[in-house]
């Protein structure tokens, strides 16, 4: 016995399942997913791709579709939420579940609530500041200190971003402020702002030594494509990074976590170009004030300089006569006890003499008593030797005050020479020769620099250095110990 086959066609299949779904499924539902993919169409629909995400994963996916009223819809989102729809966004749709012969199931999407989207943004927003709070990443990057002449400047844009050609036309026109900047192209809304923005950091930090400051700039207008600067990564790169980050990302009336932990924000590229125009237009004004101080104060320094010196040179003069005085008073006592000396000696010298006189003289007339012959004789012979000897006494006396007569002579010859020597050294130390040697004397108010008074040397102070043509007046901008 055969039986015979049942067979239908695709279309009879399509029908069926489409009736059965309309049966099932007769309202529309509130429908929470992720736009993982927009798929914007020109002739103005759009054809989403929706799924749903547990831990990073997609659990579940379904197609969507939005005809003629995508513009309306969106317009509405964008008015709230002042965002456009994008991928990777969270929204709540309101939509039927359909099936069409060629499409298969997807949510006709009738409406999407942006109070949710919104909802969700803030949620993001508000979960990385509190995740940098808890690092304490915050006011990282705010607690850098900027150059007092920031003109070298790191710019995040893109190339043919109208903020970013506000922010070079405010530069450019304080042409003698000098700037100098150099782009690094990156995309600044979107889902793939913040790997782009992050990238071009990467390599500004790699030749940081190169710059004073980073910017982040785009056009103004709507607040589109906002949310990508409350990404945790971005912010986190942002705070950590090791240069002042400044952001002008437009219109703003309700602050990203990028712009509020950046170490500072301009409303607009065009009022950030004005805060560095600003910081250099005031050290002008500085250096101007500084000028007209130091004209008026020139003289009288000046002045008080020429006054110390002539005061130092005076005492110096003191000095160096009472040194003088000192060393004659030494050398005449030196040669009244050379004299004193030479003197005492031929005392001694004549007393001798004389004993040795009387002695002969007894001698001679003790042989005069026994032998008149030998009496002659002996007298004779003493009175030659007496001749002899005191012809030799004389001439050894003679020697001795010639020697004598010398010594004064060459201690005052050796000690001129010293004093010589001390006064030429003196005169090489005198301030006005060591200033024409090459050499400069450092004051600090109106003090010599030294290790006493160089906890004075901080930054800012000035420093007055003169040199044998005249002073110059610095500022001191960094300290370095000698360690």
């Amino acid at each position: 016995m055969s039986t015979e086959k049942q067979i239908v066609n695709l279309r009879q299949i399509c029908n069926s399942v489409k009736k059965t779904i309309a049966d099932r499924y007769k309202l529309a539902y509130w429908v929470r997913a992720e736009i993982h993919k927009l798929n914007k169409y020109p002739n103005g629909g759009a054809y989403p791709e929706l799924v749903h995400k547990e831990e990073g994963r997609i659990v579940a996916q379904m197609r969507g579709q939005i005809w003629n009223n995508f513009t309306s819809i969106e317009n509405k989102f964008q008015a709230v939420t002042k965002e456009k729809l994008q991928d990777g966004m969270e929204v709540l749709l309101f939509a039927k579940i359909v099936y069409t012969d060629k499409g298969g199931i997807a949510l006709n999407i009738l409406d999407i609530d942006p109070q949710f989207t919104l909802g969700a943004l803030q949620r993001e927003r508000q979960e990385t500041w509190t995740k940098l709070e808890k690092q304490g990443l915050l006011k990282r990057n705010q607690l850098l200190s900027l150059s007092r002449l920031p003109k070298r400047i790191a710019v995040i844009s893109g190339a043919s971003s109208k903020g970013l050609n506000d922010f070079l036309e405010v530069l450019y026109k304080s042409e003698a402020y000098g700037f100098m900047t150099h782009l690094f192209s990156a995309t600044l809304q979107g889902d793939y702002a913040p790997q782009s923005i992050m990238k071009a950091l990467e390599k500004i930090a790699q030749r940081k030594q190169y710059f004073d400051a980073v910017v982040i700039v785009r056009g103004g207008g709507e607040e589109v494509g906002m949310s990508c600067y409350n990404n945790y990564d971005l912010c986190a790169a942002i705070a950590q990074f090791p240069l002042p980050v400044l952001t002008g990302i437009g219109h703003s009336t309700n602050l990203t976590v990028a712009e509020m932990i950046a170490f500072d924000n301009g409303i607009t590229p065009t009022a950030l170009a004005q805060f560095f125009v600003g910081k250099l237009s005031e050290e002008e004004k500085l250096l101007r004030r500084l000028s007209e101080q130091i004209q008026q104060e020139f003289p009288r320094l000046i002045l008080n300089e020429r006054q110390d010196l002539s005061v130092s040179a005076s005492d110096f003069s003191k000095s160096v006569k009472q040194h003088l005085q000192k060393k004659n008073h030494q050398l005449e006592m030196l040669n009244q006890k050379i004299q004193g000396r030479a003197l005492s000696r031929l005392d001694k010298g004549g007393a001798a003499l004389g004993r040795i006189g009387q002695a002969f003289q007894v001698l001679c007339r003790q042989k005069t008593r026994s032998s008149q012959q030998d009496l002659s004789s002996l007298g004779l012979g003493i009175s030659r030797a007496s001749i002899q000897l005191q012809r030799n006494k004389q001439l050894d006396l003679e020697l001795k005050i010639k020697s004598i007569g010398r010594m004064p002579k060459q201690i005052i010859q050796r000690e001129s020479e010293r004093l010589n020597h001390i006064q030429s050294k003196t005169k090489s130390l005198d301030p006005s020769n060591v200033l024409k040697r090459g050499f400069s004397i450092a004051r600090i108010n109106g003090k010599a620099v030294s290790s006493k008074n160089n906890d004075k040397l901080t930054t800012g102070a000035i420093i007055e250095t003169e040199v044998v043509d005249g002073v110059i007046i610095s500022e001191i901008t960094e300290v370095k110990n000698k360690s």
